[in-house]
């Protein structure tokens, strides 16, 4: 794919300045359109790849990893402490999500602001 954008690149700028050669009849101008349909095209490209080189992100996809650590046993007897300590976790959790959400939404609405 890298190969194939490469080689549209390097022919979009050789129309280019065949493009200028052909009218003007001179090949300094013509490198001159050349080189930078090709410097520009580059910058794009590489633009866009570099925004993307998370790989393909799906809508409701969890960048966090699942630990072992988050799934319970439950045993018979120990029941209650282990449903308090989950529920505990599960309130954290939801706290710090809230947090994290709020300081979002602060730091959004304070670049927004006029300078």
């Amino acid at each position: 794919m890298i190969f194939l954008l490469g080689l549209m690149i390097i022919g979009l700028a050789v129309l280019a300045g065949g493009q200028v050669w052909a009218f003007t009849g001179n090949t300094t101008l013509a490198w001159v359109a050349g080189i930078p349909v090709f410097v520009l095209l580059t910058w794009l490209v590489r633009g866009l790849s570099l925004k993307n080189k998370g790989g393909t992100r799906f809508v409701g996809e969890i960048e966090e990893h699942i630990e072992e650590g988050e799934f319970t046993t439950l045993v018979p007897g120990n029941n209650d402490q282990q449903q308090e300590r989950l529920q505990k976790r599960v309130r954290d959790q939801s706290q710090q999500a809230a947090y994290t959400i709020r300081s979002m939404l602060r730091q959004n609405k304070e670049g927004e602001q006029p300078r």
